[in-house]
């Protein structure tokens, strides 16, 4: 059987299992449940078409009923989870240097990889300080505002760039955000405020794999009250070092 290409050419999309995708993803951290009704409103599906494609992802075992009317994930998406983390040598090698990074710097750490024009976060090393980014792994963010995601979108060509900053409405024009990815990627890290949470300079870098492509991203999140001028260096350099040992252990020679 081939592989298919990630071509976004909707010819090839399946309708009725792009529609079931797509209910899934409705499911995050921040909105667990969903009742029928909002899910067929969020997704502009008609009842009938909901029921359907509801009860199937309910007999499979992917999403279960929470009380009387409300659903939420089932034990199969745990399993595609525990299938994703366990055959990822990303994630074995990240969470090491990540936990090492969260104890150096004193801000929380995170890896991400782009998943069509969000950042999806992998993983997680929180803060030990009272206020601490509150993202966690399973999280997704348009990948056009946030640090790690303007990484991975510099390494990708106009389609993906142009998709990313649309879905996100900006920032800025166009022609200002296609200059921003390229100083971004000139200067081979992004460090300012988080464009997702007030108060919290981040800083990120790019992991790379064995033939240079850039796979991931990493960052630090920490409250701008608490990080010191003089430690925003200090900070930097080590999450360009930290990057630096992952993409070696991916196989990456500087």
């Amino acid at each position: 059987m081939e592989t298919p290409d990630e071509s976004p050419d909707e010819r090839y999309l399946v309708p009725a299992l792009d529609r079931g995708l797509r209910i899934l993803a409705l499911f995050t951290a921040e909105r667990p449940q969903w009742s029928p009704g909002d899910i067929a409103r969020a997704t502009g599906l008609t009842r009938s078409t909901g029921f359907r494609l509801l009860h199937t992802l309910v007999v499979n075992g992917y999403l279960v009923r929470a009380g009387l009317r409300d659903l939420r994930l089932g034990p199969a998406v745990l399993a595609l989870a525990h299938g994703f983390t366990s055959g990822h040598d990303l994630i074995g090698l990240a969470r090491p240097v990540l936990e090492r990074l969260r104890d150096e710097t004193g801000a929380s750490a995170h890896l991400g990889i782009l998943a069509g024009t969000e950042v999806l976060y992998l993983l997680r090393a929180a803060s030990r300080q009272p206020v601490v980014s509150n993202l966690a792994a399973g999280a997704r963010l348009p990948a056009a505002t946030t640090a790690m995601g303007r990484l991975l979108l510099a390494e990708q060509d106009e389609a993906v760039r142009l998709a990313a900053w649309t879905a996100a409405a900006g920032p800025g024009t166009w022609d200002e955000f296609r200059a921003l990815l390229h100083a971004d990627r000139q200067a081979g890290h992004v460090a300012g405020p988080s464009g997702y949470e007030r108060g919290l300079l981040t800083i990120a870098a790019p992991v790379r794999d064995a033939a240079g492509g850039v796979v991931a991203a990493i960052n630090v999140s920490s409250p701008r009250a608490l990080t010191a001028p003089d430690s925003v260096e200090p900070m930097r350099l080590a999450v360009v070092r930290a990057a630096a040992e992952i993409s070696a252990g991916l196989g990456f020679i500087a």
